[in-house]
Protein backbone atom coordinates (compact mmCIF):
# COMPACT_ATOMS: atom_id res chain seq x y z
CA UNK A 1 0.00 0.00 0.00
CA UNK A 2 2.96 2.27 1.05
CA UNK A 3 3.52 1.99 -3.18
CA UNK A 4 0.21 2.86 -4.09
CA UNK A 5 0.50 6.20 -1.60
CA UNK A 6 4.22 7.17 -2.85
CA UNK A 7 2.30 7.06 -6.69
CA UNK A 8 -0.22 9.35 -5.31
CA UNK A 9 1.61 11.49 -4.16
CA UNK A 10 3.47 11.61 -7.07
CA UNK A 11 0.92 12.63 -9.22
CA UNK A 12 0.28 15.29 -7.25
CA UNK A 13 3.45 16.38 -7.99
CA UNK A 14 3.26 15.65 -11.56
CA UNK A 15 6.47 17.41 -13.31
CA UNK A 16 4.56 15.83 -16.70
CA UNK A 17 7.45 13.88 -17.82
CA UNK A 18 6.80 9.71 -16.96
CA UNK A 19 4.97 7.86 -19.69
CA UNK A 20 1.88 7.49 -17.73
CA UNK A 21 1.48 11.29 -17.39
CA UNK A 22 1.66 11.83 -20.40
CA UNK A 23 -0.66 9.83 -21.75
CA UNK A 24 -3.16 11.15 -19.60
CA UNK A 25 -2.79 14.37 -20.65
CA UNK A 26 -2.77 13.37 -23.79
CA UNK A 27 -5.89 11.11 -23.47
CA UNK A 28 -7.42 14.47 -21.94
CA UNK A 29 -6.60 17.40 -24.62
CA UNK A 30 -7.56 14.57 -26.96
CA UNK A 31 -11.70 14.36 -25.29
CA UNK A 32 -11.59 18.09 -24.68
CA UNK A 33 -10.40 18.44 -28.30
CA UNK A 34 -13.40 16.64 -29.55
CA UNK A 35 -16.12 18.13 -27.01
CA UNK A 36 -14.73 21.52 -28.96
CA UNK A 37 -14.81 20.18 -32.32
CA UNK A 38 -18.42 19.19 -31.57
CA UNK A 39 -19.51 22.40 -30.72
CA UNK A 40 -17.83 24.12 -32.99
CA UNK A 41 -19.39 22.08 -35.57
CA UNK A 42 -23.15 22.52 -33.97
CA UNK A 43 -22.44 25.93 -34.18
CA UNK A 44 -21.68 25.44 -37.46
CA UNK A 45 -24.40 23.89 -38.38
CA UNK A 46 -26.99 26.56 -36.83
CA UNK A 47 -25.20 29.05 -38.56
CA UNK A 48 -25.56 27.47 -41.35
CA UNK A 49 -29.27 26.93 -40.91
CA UNK A 50 -30.12 30.40 -40.29
CA UNK A 51 -28.15 31.51 -43.64
CA UNK A 52 -30.22 29.54 -45.48
CA UNK A 53 -33.52 30.71 -44.04
CA UNK A 54 -32.53 34.27 -44.60
CA UNK A 55 -31.66 33.03 -48.24
CA UNK A 56 -35.46 31.88 -48.66
CA UNK A 57 -36.56 34.82 -47.03
CA UNK A 58 -34.50 37.40 -49.26
CA UNK A 59 -35.09 35.44 -52.22
CA UNK A 60 -38.64 35.14 -51.48
CA UNK A 61 -38.91 39.18 -50.50
CA UNK A 62 -36.91 39.74 -53.92
CA UNK A 63 -39.44 37.94 -56.48
CA UNK A 64 -42.11 39.60 -54.73
CA UNK A 65 -40.26 43.75 -55.27
CA UNK A 66 -39.20 42.27 -58.99
CA UNK A 67 -42.70 41.65 -59.61
CA UNK A 68 -44.41 44.69 -57.99
CA UNK A 69 -41.92 46.49 -60.16
CA UNK A 70 -42.66 44.78 -63.15
CA UNK A 71 -46.47 45.02 -62.96
CA UNK A 72 -46.26 48.98 -62.25
CA UNK A 73 -43.95 49.18 -65.12
CA UNK A 74 -46.24 47.57 -67.41
CA UNK A 75 -49.08 50.04 -65.69
CA UNK A 76 -46.60 52.96 -66.50
CA UNK A 77 -46.51 51.67 -70.15
CA UNK A 78 -50.05 51.50 -71.00
CA UNK A 79 -50.52 54.62 -69.59
CA UNK A 80 -47.75 55.88 -71.43
CA UNK A 81 -49.30 54.40 -74.66
CA UNK A 82 -52.58 55.76 -73.84
CA UNK A 83 -51.66 59.16 -73.72
CA UNK A 84 -48.22 59.70 -75.61
CA UNK A 85 -48.59 63.19 -75.51
CA UNK A 86 -48.42 63.30 -71.62
CA UNK A 87 -45.82 61.43 -71.23
CA UNK A 88 -43.07 60.42 -73.06
CA UNK A 89 -42.10 56.85 -72.52
CA UNK A 90 -38.21 57.27 -72.47
CA UNK A 91 -39.20 59.02 -68.96
CA UNK A 92 -41.23 56.27 -67.76
CA UNK A 93 -38.48 53.21 -68.68
CA UNK A 94 -35.29 55.44 -68.47
CA UNK A 95 -31.94 55.35 -70.43
CA UNK A 96 -31.50 52.26 -72.41
CA UNK A 97 -34.00 50.46 -70.16
CA UNK A 98 -36.02 46.75 -71.58
CA UNK A 99 -38.85 45.48 -70.42
CA UNK A 100 -40.26 41.74 -70.49
CA UNK A 101 -43.57 40.95 -70.74
CA UNK A 102 -45.25 38.20 -69.82
CA UNK A 103 -44.09 35.97 -72.65
CA UNK A 104 -40.89 36.80 -71.46
CA UNK A 105 -39.99 38.90 -74.77
CA UNK A 106 -38.03 42.05 -74.64
CA UNK A 107 -40.70 44.84 -75.53
CA UNK A 108 -38.64 48.16 -77.29
CA UNK A 109 -39.45 51.13 -75.22
CA UNK A 110 -38.72 53.81 -77.60
CA UNK A 111 -41.62 51.59 -79.83
CA UNK A 112 -45.02 53.51 -80.38
CA UNK A 113 -48.42 52.30 -81.21
CA UNK A 114 -49.70 53.13 -84.70
CA UNK A 115 -52.44 55.31 -85.36
CA UNK A 116 -54.67 52.57 -85.89
CA UNK A 117 -53.84 50.42 -82.80
CA UNK A 118 -54.85 53.70 -80.56
CA UNK A 119 -58.63 54.70 -80.07
CA UNK A 120 -58.85 57.82 -78.88
CA UNK A 121 -62.73 58.75 -79.60
CA UNK A 122 -64.50 60.04 -76.86
CA UNK A 123 -67.24 58.01 -75.47
CA UNK A 124 -70.69 59.07 -77.12
CA UNK A 125 -69.54 61.35 -79.63
CA UNK A 126 -70.18 58.82 -82.47
CA UNK A 127 -66.30 59.48 -83.85
CA UNK A 128 -63.41 56.96 -83.24
CA UNK A 129 -60.21 56.08 -84.75
CA UNK A 130 -58.77 52.63 -85.34
CA UNK A 131 -60.08 49.32 -85.36
CA UNK A 132 -63.14 49.96 -83.01
CA UNK A 133 -65.56 50.46 -85.83
CA UNK A 134 -64.94 47.38 -88.34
Amino acid sequence: MADDESEDDHDSNDDGNDPESKARKRKDRLEQNRISARESRKRKKTMIEELQRTVITLSRDNKELNDRNEALRRELMEIGAKYPNVVPLQAIVGQGAALQGPSGAVADPTARLNDEDVDDSVPGDGSSSGAANV
